[in-house]
């Protein structure tokens, strides 16, 4: 029988797990678009932080049609 702690304890891991999985998301994406295009204007990098994993997601799927990084802005809003 799961008891209510078990419970919130499943639920924690879970959040966790999404929460790294985006954290994750956000390093590569940075990391590769500083390789492309040089170092990322702040703006653009708290975007890119602030953004829902389906924002993310969105931009991932994107990647190769960016041309420059203000690009990367259009996308996110």
């Amino acid at each position: 029988m799961e008891t209510i702690a078990d419970e919130l304890r499943e639920k924690g891991k879970e959040e966790g797990k999404k929460e790294g999985r985006k954290e994750e998301l956000v390093d590569v994406l940075k990391t590769f678009l500083e390789d492309r295009f040089g170092e990322i204007p702040d703006e653009i990098s708290t975007k890119i932080e602030n953004s829902s994993m389906e924002e993310l997601e969105k931009l991932k799927d994107n990647f190769f049609k960016i041309e420059n990084i203000e690009d990367v802005g259009e996308i996110l809003e």
